[in-house]
């Protein structure tokens, strides 16, 4: 209990170059727990580097299981170089790093180069909820290179799920999420699952995966989502599923929300009701240089909206931009369906249009 000092708090974990290996069961924070306490001060730090979490499981009641690899509410937490393998938790089946006033909580989480791979909160044996790998509140949370792989909620974000809207930030770079789940049916984020203020993705790719509800890559209530690929690299989502809700790709549920997507490709994502690809309620929609390939509804009951992107918003002044995106796949799976397609086309500025291509001084348009 970290709180009997008063002043600088740290733990640090830095084993010898092979890793320091944790099997364990425990009640909270299956590998390690630390415990910072309501405090919650400033100073405290937690740094794991270079240490693997293999097969650990809280096994506490469903009001304190958190973390399959290890609980810490420090107010600043850093994994690097980590490994979690087979971790189960009620809440965070790899790690949590939370506080006492979850939704409105300070301090930040760094996780970087690290793996997490089958991480999942469905078999605890006091019931599953949410964030299969990871569970967090800090207001600011950065992911850098790291890779999910096969986790799974019980409940929503089968990747990571982060619990903050008071100010925060959520940034994912590099990052690769595979084949990450929800289980329990109309649950949201089958990658992530956030309800931060500002959502900034850049050179990551979902690939495979499934969320029961909507958003099968990312399910965000945020007022900013910048998806935009860079140096890093592109955005890709393949394959990914909103099995009984929209928005197989990306689903974002608030109606004062700009999203803007640069860079991003789409192929054979679906949704049960709207936007195979991508589902908006938000203010402003901006799509540029993406690629909508093969996006087509499910067969279902209900009407299917939006094979590739669907745009619904009463808020007042709606905009939304597609500019230089291709659906040739969308046109000739029309066109196999019997259903008459045609390209429209019409005078435009140039200049503005280069403008909003983002051309470059090397590049012909």
């Amino acid at each position: 209990s970290s709180d009997l000092l008063p002043h600088m708090i740290a733990v640090v974990l830095r084993p010898a170059a092979d890793g320091l290996k944790i099997v364990t069961l425990g009640s909270q924070g299956g590998g390690i727990q630390h415990y910072v306490g309501s405090g919650q001060n400033a100073n405290t730090v937690a740094t794991f580097d270079c240490v693997t979490f293999n097969t650990c499981t809280a096994t506490g009641t469903w009001t304190n299981a958190y973390g399959g690899g290890t609980n810490t509410d420090a107010y600043t937490a850093k994994f690097i170089d980590c490994t979690f393998t087979d971790c189960t938790a009620r809440y965070g089946g790899a790690f949590s790093n939370c506080s006492n006033n979850n939704g409105n909580a300070l301090g930040s989480l760094t996780i970087t180069g690290c793996t997490f791979t089958s991480c999942n909160t469905t078999a605890n044996s006091n019931g599953g909820d949410n964030g299969g790998a990871v569970w967090t509140s800090k207001k600011t949370v950065s992911v850098n290179g790291t890779n999910f792989t096969s986790c799974a909620a019980r409940k929503s974000g089968g990747g990571i799920y982060h619990s903050n809207n008071n100010e925060s930030s959520l940034t994912l770079t590099r990052c690769t999420f595979d084949n990450c789940t929800t289980t329990i049916a109309n649950m949201t984020g089958g990658g992530v699952n956030t309800n931060a203020i500002t959502v900034t993705v850049d050179g990551t790719s979902f690939t495979g995966c499934t969320s029961t509800g909507n958003g099968g890559g990312i399910w965000t209530s945020a007022e900013s989502v910048n998806v935009a690929g860079t140096e890093s690299g592109k955005i890709t989502f393949d394959a990914c599923t909103a099995l009984n809700g929209s928005g197989g790709g990306i689903c974002i549920d608030n109606s004062s929300n700009a999203m803007t997507l640069k860079d991003c490709a789409f192929a054979g994502c679906r949704a049960k009701e709207n936007g195979g690809a991508v589902q908006s309620n938000g203010k402003t929609l901006t799509a540029r240089r993406c690629a909508f390939n093969g996006q087509w509804d499910t067969v279902g009951n209900n009407a299917k909206n939006g094979g590739a992107v669907y745009a619904s918003s009463k808020a007042a002044q709606t905009q939304t931009q597609i500019v230089g995106c291709t659906f040739e796949k969308l046109v000739l799976r029309a066109t196999a369906m019997g259903l008459g397609t045609c390209w429209m086309a019409g005078t435009f500025n140039r200049e503005q249009f280069a403008g909003l291509l983002g051309v470059k001084e090397d590049e012909i348009f």
